[in-house]
């Protein structure tokens, strides 16, 4: 779990379950049943932001790695057009 369940009595005696996620709270329940519900669907939750997350990011690499094919062919393209030989591995003087 990515979430945390922590017990907490005030001085009165009531107990309170304060859910944490990296030591910041982010909710509080006066029952801990209502606490367990809600830390696993905290969980889940933020499970499936970190799988968008990851395939927002894959999505961005793909269009990145399209551009710079894409830019790779038109420089190519510029430099035939303009009529410069660029030397190939064999024709180069050692």
């Amino acid at each position: 779990m990515s979430v945390e369940i922590v017990t907490r009595r005030t001085e009165k005696g009531a107990t309170y379950w304060y859910i944490e996620e990296k030591g910041k709270r982010i909710a509080q329940c006066k029952r801990r049943r209502d606490a367990v519900r809600v830390a696993q669907a905290l969980d889940t939750l933020i499970s499936h932001e970190e799988v968008a997350a990851a395939e927002r990011a894959e999505e961005r690499l793909r269009e990145a790695r399209a551009d710079a094919q894409q830019q790779a062919v038109d420089a190519g393209n510029a430099v035939r057009e303009s009529g410069l030989v660029i030397a190939q591995k064999e024709d180069r003087p050692k």
